[in-house]
């Protein structure tokens, strides 16, 4: 019994962080929501556009930035949002005609 109960535990214990990787419902769209609201704050998109998805607390940001300041702060901001687990930068660095 008690070398069941031990096995059992050791089985759970190494399931555990597999079961902890899925976000809870809901979650990547709030996370998504302030992605973009504080892109939009921080003005980080001025004249490009960015696409801001999420997959189990992961961030992509996909499009274009004028400046290579603002594909920097892309990735801080997303980073410092609540529930965001890490952040995948694809944004390209396309100057803006004057």
């Amino acid at each position: 019994m008690e070398r069941t109960l031990a096995i059992a535990l050791m089985f759970g214990a190494a399931l555990q962080p597999m079961v902890a990787a899925a976000a809870p419902p809901g979650l990547d769209a709030f996370i998504q929501h302030s992605v973009q609201q504080k892109m939009t704050t921080n003005h980080i998109a001025r004249g490009g556009s960015v696409l801001v998805t999420v997959k189990d607390g992961v961030v992509t940001l996909e499009g274009r930035v004028a400046v290579m300041a603002d594909k920097r702060r892309a990735t801080v901001v997303a980073k410092q949002t609540t529930g965001v687990k890490a952040v995948l930068n694809r944004l390209s660095i396309e100057p803006m005609p004057h």
